[in-house]
């Protein structure tokens, strides 16, 4: 997914409208967010059971630091632009000076040690601005506009655009080992290919001008962008079954992240934090205007914590039902979030390629 591109993102975004409240110029930092919910979450929405980590947020714990690791062990790398996390706990790391590093947390969890981080491989290319994990490889999309697939170390080409129109994100659909791609240009270009056959659709039919975050959500692609959401067809990609343009008057969702199952699907722009279901119908928006600018977002494994960084310089989760807060911490220039859904631990990347994971106590 998309992250350091946070900048030019941010440009994307205006105002929040609530009904008859007025977004000021200038607002109180320590104001509570707005948060305005159309259609609540209830339990039966949920899987039966939550996650231990889920349970210790929802029950009122804390964020808590537990260890940190340093992307720069060995030599300078420049500013963290993205990284992802297996299911297998591997996480991949993308660089400013265009190397992708491998890590792992075996024994993180018993030990609570940093030490546990364990670096595993190197390498280097062009500039990744997003990343992702099918089938042991790592599917990276980069400024020059190649999707490639990273394998022990060796890459092969497995999609792209026209030579030097970055790539802007990158999704995987795990079940049929497919790769969605979509670049810098009008529309986003999104593309859908299989990394084991010669199946190719594209490019998606879109309403979206600019294309900030793809995602599979039970086979069916989400895209994000300026003008909000769209579902694309499970089994007919070019067709759109479903668009959420936000009446609540959210401008340029930058991220989306979806629950293991696909119940909850959130996204942000640069003062919303949102919830949508997995036919994009409208849960909740959280405005946050003024005391949290959000960069990234992820949900956890049954949808009952949605996590988002801010470029103000937190950690916040908030609950999936209904987009109310319930705990914050604070991370130094934060740029991604993702979760270790078997560890149960949120982790943050900062600019300056420190990884820092927080539990829930």
């Amino acid at each position: 997914m998309p992250q350091l591109r946070t900048a030019s993102l941010l440009l994307l975004a205006s105002a929040l409208a609530f009904g008859c409240a007025t977004h000021h110029d200038v607002a109180d930092p320590d104001a509570p967010p707005v948060v305005t919910v159309v259609d609540p979450v209830t339990s039966a929405d949920f899987p039966p059971t939550m996650t231990s980590f889920e349970s210790c947020l929802v029950g009122g714990g804390a964020l808590v630091e537990v260890a940190s690791v340093d992307n720069d062990d060995t030599r300078e790398h420049g500013a963290l632009w993205t990284f992802a996390v297996a299911g297998d706990r591997r996480i991949a790391v993308a660089a400013e000076d265009g190397s992708i590093k491998l890590w792992t947390l075996d024994g993180f969890v018993e030990e609570l040690d940093p030490g546990a981080f364990l670096y595993g491989a190197e390498v280097d290319g062009a500039q990744v601005a997003d990343l992702a994990f099918l089938d042991g490889a790592i599917v990276a999309g980069d400024v020059r506009g190649v999707v490639s697939a990273w394998s022990e170390g060796f890459p092969r080409i497995v999609g792209g655009t026209d030579p030097d129109i970055s790539i802007v994100a990158v999704a995987v659909d795990p079940e049929r080992a497919w790769v969605a791609h979509a670049d810098a240009q009008a529309g986003g270009n999104v593309m859908v290919r299989a990394m084991n056959d010669p199946v190719t659709i594209g490019p998606l039919a879109t309403e979206l001008v600019d294309v900030t975050d793809l995602a599979f959500v039970n086979g069916r692609l989400v895209v994000a962008g300026d003008r909000g959401l769209e579902l694309h067809d499970r089994d007919e990609p070019l067709a759109v079954v479903a668009r959420s343009t936000f009446d609540h008057a959210v401008a340029g969702v930058t991220e989306v992240a979806a629950s293991g199952g696909g119940e909850l699907i959130a996204f942000v722009s640069a003062d919303a934090v949102g919830a949508v279901d997995g036919d994009l119908a409208t849960r909740w928006v959280t405005a946050t205007v003024g005391a949290h600018v959000p960069r990234s977002v992820a949900v956890a494994e049954t949808g009952r914590t949605v996590f988002t960084v801010g470029a103000e310089g937190t950690l916040r989760a908030w609950a999936g039902a209904d987009g109310a807060p319930l705990a914050q911490v604070d991370v130094a220039d934060p740029v991604a979030v993702r979760l270790d859904h078997t560890a149960g631990l949120a982790v943050v990347g900062s600019q300056d390629g420190v990884l820092r994971a927080f539990a829930c106590r």
